[in-house]
Protein backbone atom coordinates (compact mmCIF):
# COMPACT_ATOMS: atom_id res chain seq x y z
CA UNK A 1 0.00 0.00 0.00
CA UNK A 2 1.23 3.46 -0.86
CA UNK A 3 1.57 5.85 2.00
CA UNK A 4 0.13 9.38 1.73
CA UNK A 5 3.68 10.79 1.55
CA UNK A 6 4.62 8.41 -1.27
CA UNK A 7 1.42 9.32 -3.07
CA UNK A 8 2.20 13.04 -2.70
CA UNK A 9 5.78 12.45 -3.91
CA UNK A 10 4.48 10.52 -6.91
CA UNK A 11 2.04 13.30 -7.80
CA UNK A 12 4.84 15.88 -7.48
CA UNK A 13 7.05 13.82 -9.79
CA UNK A 14 4.21 13.47 -12.33
CA UNK A 15 3.77 17.23 -12.27
CA UNK A 16 7.50 17.79 -12.82
CA UNK A 17 7.54 15.34 -15.72
CA UNK A 18 4.51 17.01 -17.27
CA UNK A 19 6.13 20.44 -16.93
CA UNK A 20 9.37 19.15 -18.45
CA UNK A 21 7.45 17.57 -21.37
CA UNK A 22 5.68 20.89 -21.98
CA UNK A 23 9.01 22.73 -22.02
CA UNK A 24 10.53 20.22 -24.43
CA UNK A 25 7.48 20.57 -26.68
CA UNK A 26 7.81 24.36 -26.68
CA UNK A 27 11.52 24.16 -27.48
CA UNK A 28 10.85 21.67 -30.26
CA UNK A 29 8.12 23.89 -31.73
CA UNK A 30 10.47 26.88 -31.59
CA UNK A 31 13.17 24.89 -33.38
CA UNK A 32 10.81 23.77 -36.14
CA UNK A 33 9.50 27.34 -36.48
CA UNK A 34 13.07 28.62 -36.84
CA UNK A 35 14.10 26.06 -39.46
CA UNK A 36 10.82 26.09 -41.38
CA UNK A 37 10.38 27.94 -44.65
CA UNK A 38 9.30 31.55 -44.53
CA UNK A 39 7.96 33.70 -47.35
CA UNK A 40 4.80 35.08 -48.87
CA UNK A 41 2.26 32.37 -49.59
CA UNK A 42 -1.29 32.71 -50.81
CA UNK A 43 -3.89 30.65 -48.98
CA UNK A 44 -4.71 28.86 -52.24
CA UNK A 45 -1.13 27.71 -52.86
CA UNK A 46 -0.55 26.88 -49.21
CA UNK A 47 -3.71 24.76 -49.20
CA UNK A 48 -2.47 22.91 -52.29
CA UNK A 49 0.58 21.81 -50.28
CA UNK A 50 -1.60 20.91 -47.30
CA UNK A 51 -3.89 18.84 -49.53
CA UNK A 52 -0.94 17.01 -51.11
CA UNK A 53 0.62 16.40 -47.68
CA UNK A 54 -2.66 15.13 -46.27
CA UNK A 55 -3.07 12.66 -49.15
CA UNK A 56 0.50 11.45 -48.68
CA UNK A 57 -0.09 11.24 -44.94
CA UNK A 58 -2.84 8.67 -45.44
CA UNK A 59 -0.20 6.28 -46.81
CA UNK A 60 1.64 6.72 -43.50
CA UNK A 61 -1.52 6.06 -41.51
CA UNK A 62 -2.07 9.71 -40.63
CA UNK A 63 -5.81 10.19 -40.78
CA UNK A 64 -6.06 13.60 -39.14
CA UNK A 65 -4.16 15.77 -41.57
CA UNK A 66 -3.20 19.40 -41.36
CA UNK A 67 -6.14 21.81 -41.38
CA UNK A 68 -6.53 24.08 -44.38
CA UNK A 69 -5.80 27.78 -43.94
CA UNK A 70 -8.15 30.66 -44.68
CA UNK A 71 -5.61 33.47 -44.91
CA UNK A 72 -2.30 34.06 -46.65
CA UNK A 73 0.70 32.70 -44.75
CA UNK A 74 4.25 33.88 -44.07
CA UNK A 75 5.66 30.72 -42.49
CA UNK A 76 5.00 27.03 -42.08
CA UNK A 77 3.56 25.95 -38.71
CA UNK A 78 5.96 23.79 -36.64
CA UNK A 79 3.74 20.71 -36.90
CA UNK A 80 3.72 21.04 -40.67
CA UNK A 81 7.52 21.43 -40.79
CA UNK A 82 7.81 18.30 -38.63
CA UNK A 83 5.49 16.39 -40.99
CA UNK A 84 7.37 17.55 -44.09
CA UNK A 85 10.68 16.54 -42.49
CA UNK A 86 9.28 13.05 -41.94
CA UNK A 87 8.13 12.91 -45.57
CA UNK A 88 11.54 14.15 -46.77
CA UNK A 89 13.30 11.33 -44.93
CA UNK A 90 10.91 8.68 -46.25
CA UNK A 91 11.10 10.04 -49.80
CA UNK A 92 14.90 10.06 -49.67
CA UNK A 93 14.85 6.47 -48.41
CA UNK A 94 12.53 5.62 -51.30
CA UNK A 95 14.89 7.30 -53.77
CA UNK A 96 17.84 5.40 -52.31
CA UNK A 97 15.95 2.12 -52.79
CA UNK A 98 14.92 2.99 -56.35
CA UNK A 99 11.21 3.41 -55.55
CA UNK A 100 11.21 7.09 -56.61
CA UNK A 101 13.22 9.19 -59.04
CA UNK A 102 15.67 11.71 -57.55
CA UNK A 103 13.67 14.71 -58.75
CA UNK A 104 10.93 13.88 -56.23
CA UNK A 105 13.22 14.71 -53.29
CA UNK A 106 11.95 17.52 -51.07
CA UNK A 107 14.99 17.56 -48.79
CA UNK A 108 16.34 21.07 -48.56
CA UNK A 109 13.41 22.53 -50.49
CA UNK A 110 12.59 25.89 -48.90
CA UNK A 111 9.83 27.59 -50.87
CA UNK A 112 9.60 31.35 -50.42
CA UNK A 113 6.65 32.01 -52.71
CA UNK A 114 3.70 30.43 -54.49
CA UNK A 115 5.76 28.92 -57.35
CA UNK A 116 7.92 27.19 -54.72
CA UNK A 117 4.79 25.86 -53.05
CA UNK A 118 3.61 24.53 -56.41
CA UNK A 119 6.88 22.59 -56.78
CA UNK A 120 6.55 21.20 -53.25
CA UNK A 121 2.91 20.19 -53.78
CA UNK A 122 3.73 18.46 -57.07
CA UNK A 123 6.60 16.48 -55.53
CA UNK A 124 4.40 15.36 -52.62
CA UNK A 125 1.69 14.38 -55.09
CA UNK A 126 4.16 12.41 -57.23
CA UNK A 127 5.40 10.52 -54.16
CA UNK A 128 1.84 9.83 -53.02
CA UNK A 129 0.79 8.44 -56.40
CA UNK A 130 3.84 6.22 -56.87
CA UNK A 131 2.92 2.55 -56.57
CA UNK A 132 6.59 1.66 -56.11
CA UNK A 133 6.85 4.11 -53.20
CA UNK A 134 3.71 2.68 -51.60
CA UNK A 135 5.16 -0.83 -51.90
CA UNK A 136 8.46 0.44 -50.47
CA UNK A 137 6.67 1.95 -47.46
CA UNK A 138 4.68 -1.23 -46.89
CA UNK A 139 7.86 -3.33 -46.68
CA UNK A 140 9.49 -3.45 -43.24
CA UNK A 141 12.74 -1.57 -43.24
CA UNK A 142 15.88 -3.60 -42.68
CA UNK A 143 17.43 -2.10 -39.58
CA UNK A 144 21.08 -1.99 -38.76
CA UNK A 145 22.06 -2.18 -35.12
CA UNK A 146 24.24 0.92 -35.36
CA UNK A 147 21.16 2.98 -36.23
CA UNK A 148 19.56 1.98 -32.92
CA UNK A 149 16.31 0.70 -34.38
CA UNK A 150 13.41 0.73 -31.95
CA UNK A 151 12.00 -2.37 -33.60
CA UNK A 152 13.74 -5.63 -32.85
CA UNK A 153 13.88 -8.42 -35.41
CA UNK A 154 11.73 -10.59 -33.16
CA UNK A 155 8.93 -8.03 -33.30
CA UNK A 156 8.98 -8.01 -37.09
CA UNK A 157 8.44 -11.76 -37.28
CA UNK A 158 11.60 -13.18 -38.84
CA UNK A 159 15.37 -13.12 -38.87
CA UNK A 160 15.48 -11.01 -42.03
CA UNK A 161 13.11 -8.36 -40.66
CA UNK A 162 10.66 -9.19 -43.43
CA UNK A 163 6.95 -9.50 -42.79
CA UNK A 164 4.04 -9.27 -45.15
CA UNK A 165 1.89 -6.20 -44.33
CA UNK A 166 -1.31 -8.27 -44.48
CA UNK A 167 -0.03 -10.50 -41.65
CA UNK A 168 0.93 -7.60 -39.38
CA UNK A 169 -1.10 -6.54 -36.38
CA UNK A 170 -2.19 -2.89 -36.21
CA UNK A 171 0.44 -2.28 -33.51
CA UNK A 172 3.19 -3.78 -35.68
CA UNK A 173 2.03 -1.66 -38.64
CA UNK A 174 2.06 1.47 -36.45
CA UNK A 175 5.55 0.61 -35.20
CA UNK A 176 6.78 0.08 -38.74
CA UNK A 177 5.44 3.42 -39.98
CA UNK A 178 6.65 5.22 -36.86
CA UNK A 179 10.13 3.84 -37.46
CA UNK A 180 10.03 5.06 -41.08
CA UNK A 181 9.17 8.54 -39.80
CA UNK A 182 12.47 8.85 -37.96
Amino acid sequence: MISPKQKADLEAMKSQVSTAEDEVGKLEDAMFTDVGPKGKYSAKSFNAVIDAANKLGVIFGIEDGMPRVKEDQTQFPPDFVRLLAMFADAIDDGIEEGALPEEVSIAGLRPVDDPGLTVLASKLTMAGKSKDFKRFLAKPKKYEEEKGSPIAAEEMGSDENEMAPESMTPDQMDSMFAARMR
